[in-house]
C-alpha cells in the first residue's frame, strides 16, 4: 500500500497512481487520494473474501443434556488444534457454531436421539487420506471430551467449493 512521502511522490503502486510512485500529470492531489483510498478499499475487500473462502467452519448440532456446557470451550480449542495440525496454517481461522436441539425434538429409531452432528466446511484440496485423518481426530477428540461413543456421532467435512 502506497504512503505519501511529498507533494506527488508515492511508495507503491495502485491502478490510479504510475508505477514510478507519483501522481500522473492531469490529477491533482485531491484526485490522487482519492485512486489511493479506492485501491486499499479494493485490497482490504479482496482480503476478507480470501479469509471468508479459506476459513474453516463447523455447525454442532447437539441434543440438549448430551454435551455439556463446560466441555464445550474445550471441544473448541480442540477443533482449532486439530485444523492446525492436519489441515495446516494455511487453512484460516476457524468458526465454530453450536444449534442445541430441545429434548423431545429428536429421534432416532423411534427413540429420543442421543446422536450429535458435527459438520465441516474446509478449503478445497485436501485429499483423501488427509480427510480420514482429520476427521478421525475430530471424533476422537468428540467423544473423548463428551463420552459419546462412535455411534452417538456423525462428523463431515466438505469442500467450500462443493455444490452438491
Amino acid at each position: 500500500m502506497g504512503r505519501g512521502l511529498g507533494p506527488r511522490v508515492w511508495v507503491g503502486t495502485s491502478p490510479r497512481l504510475g508505477s514510478s510512485g507519483t501522481v500522473p500529470s492531469g490529477l491533482d492531489r485531491k484526485s490522487a487520494n482519492h485512486c489511493e483510498v479506492q485501491w486499499i478499499v479494493a485490497r482490504v475487500l479482496w482480503l476478507a473474501l480470501y479469509i471468508i473462502l479459506a476459513m474453516v467452519t463447523f455447525e454442532l448440532f447437539v441434543q440438549e443434556g448430551c454435551v455439556p456446557d463446560e466441555s464445550r470451550p474445550r471441544i473448541v480449542e480442540d477443533i482449532e488444534s486439530i485444523c492446525a495440525e492436519v489441515l495446516g496454517a494455511g487453512s484460516g481461522p476457524v468458526s465454530v457454531s453450536w444449534t442445541v436441539i430441545p429434548k423431545g425434538f429428536g429421534f432416532r429409531g423411534g427413540e429420543p436421539s442421543t446422536t450429535s452432528l458435527v459438520r465441516g466446511r474446509i478449503p478445497d484440496g485436501y485429499g483423501p487420506d488427509v480427510r480420514a485423518r482429520f476427521l478421525r481426530a475430530i471424533g476422537e477428540s468428540w467423544c473423548n471430551l463428551t463420552g459419546a461413543t462412535q455411534d452417538e456421532l456423525m462428523v463431515s467435512a466438505r469442500d467450500w467449493n462443493w455444490t452438491g
